[in-house]
């Protein structure tokens, strides 16, 4: 579903969420199942409202009045974000769960009928109002390992590498916090690496333009605008001393690690599905996806290891797929954890 009355979604990534199940039994036809997911966000678009904004589509259509665009401005203060969990489904805790970039969006899901049964409620540690959608299970075992980001302008925004433990898997453990580079407009982080020693953010150039995503203005790309004179931060936290180091490189874009590990030396290796821009999210507007000269021409990524040396030496990255197999295009990998 692309539509919340009068508005279109301008985005992939911005539909609301629908569940796909396909059941395989011996001598039986498969059996497909879908069902969206009974958000706050989906119950007002069906109602022909856009309650909340989404990655690429501002709540407030631009050259809306000065009260539509006050709303948005409130709910964009008040930190009430989207809960449409329409970007990964996870089996955690004994449960299906699906979510989006924001805490809010977590959902527990019926594994049977895909009937929405409740929100996730978190305890604990505040994280922010977004944390990546891609939880992973902890390497050294019994939890999962995620990152938050508090949007908290104008010097306070800053990201929280947080775990949750099997034995309390609501309560959230902050294990370590990160400045932004910009407190004012954090920039966009969709994945992470995590290793039994070391945990890496990738704290790409992408900033998230709040004028944008009130619908005042035009960022670069949507609702982020590239910085690529800063660079591309690379924060290592050292899961047995807490301490974390930063390294900066030239920047780049991403947004999938495909593989993450420890190296002999004390170091650590993250396997990057690399672009170099976020044109990528320009070609996954809906006006692009259909236009099949556009949908055509997106613009290429490489799998690229970033090797971070133990002892505080320059990053290494090098490209290791074979881009006559890919197309000179790797992404959404799926990942199979040692």
């Amino acid at each position: 579903l692309f539509e919340a009355g009068e508005r279109v979604m301008e985005h992939w990534f911005d539909g609301y969420a629908m569940l796909l199940r396909i059941a395989l039994a011996p001598g039986e036809p498969p059996l497909l199942s879908t069902r969206y997911v009974e958000s706050e966000a989906y119950a007002a678009a069906r109602a022909g409202e856009m309650r909340f904004a989404e990655f690429m589509t501002p709540q407030v259509a631009p050259g809306s009045g000065v009260l539509a665009i006050a709303k948005g401005m409130a709910a964009l203060a008040a930190g009430d974000p989207t809960d449409n969990a329409c970007v990964n489904v996870v089996r955690r805790d004994g449960q299906l769960q699906a979510m989006t970039e924001t805490q809010r969006s977590w959902v527990e899901l019926d594994p049977e009928t895909l009937a929405t049964r409740r929100k996730i409620p978190w305890e604990g540690d505040g994280v922010g109002q977004l944390s990546t959608a891609h939880a992973q299970r902890d390497p050294a075992g019994g939890g999962w390992i995620n990152v938050g980001t508090s949007i908290a302008p104008p010097l306070w925004s800053q990201y929280s590498i947080f775990r949750l433990d099997d034995a309390t898997p609501t309560k959230r453990e902050v294990l370590a916090t990160i400045p932004c580079a910009d407190g004012a407009a954090p920039y966009w982080l969709h994945s992470f690496a995590v290793t039994r020693r070391k945990v890496v953010v990738i704290e790409q150039p992408a900033a998230y333009d709040v004028g944008a995503m009130l619908g005042l203005s035009q960022a670069s790309h949507g609702s982020v605008d590239w910085k690529p004179e800063r660079g591309t931060r690379l924060h290592v936290l050292d899961r047995s001393s807490g301490e974390v180091e930063t390294r900066t490189v030239p920047a780049f874009f991403f947004f999938h690690i495909a593989n993450a590990f420890d190296d002999a030396g004390g170091g650590v290796a993250l396997d990057v599905c690399m672009f170099s821009d976020p044109q990528i999210l320009t070609g996954l507007r809906l006006d692009s996806l259909t236009s099949d000269a556009l949908a055509r021409d997106l613009p290429r990524s490489r799998l690229t290891r970033i090797t971070l040396p133990a002892d505080g030496g320059a990053p290494t990255m090098a490209e290791v797929d074979d881009a006559k197999a890919t197309g000179e295009f790797t992404d959404l990998p799926s990942i199979a954890p040692a």
